[in-house]
């Protein structure tokens, strides 16, 4: 009889625990939710996330160097002609279009990132050989190194 008594009371307290830590992420989850709805944007002054916001929400994860530079694409071996717009790398931001995707010899400008060990360039702008700075689409992104084939140097 001691034996089952003590293993209904050890029962009853791990459910017990297991109840208050579910509890525990609930309220965690919802005090999260509650700032990042209810705290004004800087530059809207509402309270909902705008695209800018969700983007700058998905580098959450990742190290950046905070400063808008030039980069190169170059090639290691003959190919392609260009490379397409990457998605985000850390997937919570989605590439608005391929529009004006980088030609050989093309000129990017963006923000180093690093995610998941891997170097990226969050793109602003894009000039192709011989032409003028052109936007680039909302959520571009440049992978560094792809398959020794495409490359993003910082040297023309």
């Amino acid at each position: 009889l001691e034996l089952i008594i003590s293993y209904d009371h050890r029962t009853h307290l791990f459910k017990k625990a297991e109840k208050q830590a579910s509890m525990g992420i609930k309220n965690v989850t919802a005090k999260l939710f509650s700032k990042t709805h209810s705290q004004p944007s800087q530059n809207t002054g509402q309270g909902d996330l705008t695209q800018e916001s969700a983007s700058a929400e998905a580098r959450t994860e990742a190290e950046s160097e905070s400063e808008t530079k030039d980069y190169f694409l170059k090639k290691h071996r003959p190919g392609c002609t260009g490379m397409f717009w990457r998605s985000d790398p850390t997937g919570k931001t989605k590439l608005e279009s391929n529009k004006h995707w980088p030609r050989d010899g093309a000129t990017l400008r963006g923000e180093v990132l690093s995610i998941k060990g891997n170097k990226w360039l969050h793109a602003k702008q894009v000039k192709q050989k011989g032409g003028n700075w052109e936007n680039a689409p909302a959520n571009a992104y440049m992978p560094f190194e792809y398959n020794q084939h495409y490359y993003l140097s910082d040297k023309p």
